[in-house]
């Protein structure tokens, strides 16, 4: 039996991280376009694309630990994606059972910690 090396597994973990945010990806737009305008899926709406943007952030961030070098980038852009994801994740443990979060919320913090993370992941992608 061959041996798996670790370059191997990560590669498959990859692949399989991309086939898993595709799937997520086609069930969501599955169900935007099966259900009526108006009605609203918790379990697909908030938890499964919280889900797609905690994993996309997770493999940005083992892209940064994978690489030798430019691993600045990547470690930001993961973060700020895991910031959003748990700005999403926190509005929709807070909105269960069709409650209305308080307005600023701990998810605020959250979404405004994003934008500063991307620029400047942003601003290291342009200068490489």
């Amino acid at each position: 039996m061959q041996a798996i090396t670790r370059s191997s597994l990560a590669t498959r973990l990859l692949w399989a991280g991309y086939g898993l945010l595709g799937l997520l990806a086609i069930v969501y737009l599955a169900v935007l376009i099966l259900r009526a305008p108006d009605a609203s899926w918790p379990l697909i709406d908030d938890w499964s694309v919280g889900g797609f943007e905690v994993i996309a952030g997770a493999m940005c961030i083992a892209r940064a630990l994978k690489s030798e070098r430019g691993r600045a980038m990547p470690l930001i852009l993961g973060a700020s994606l895991l910031a959003w994801a748990a700005g999403d994740l926190i509005m929709a443990a807070e909105s269960l059972g069709g409650g209305s979060p308080p307005t600023p919320s701990l998810a605020d913090v959250f979404f405004l910690g994003f934008y500063p993370l991307a620029y400047v992941a942003l601003v290291l992608l342009l200068r490489r």
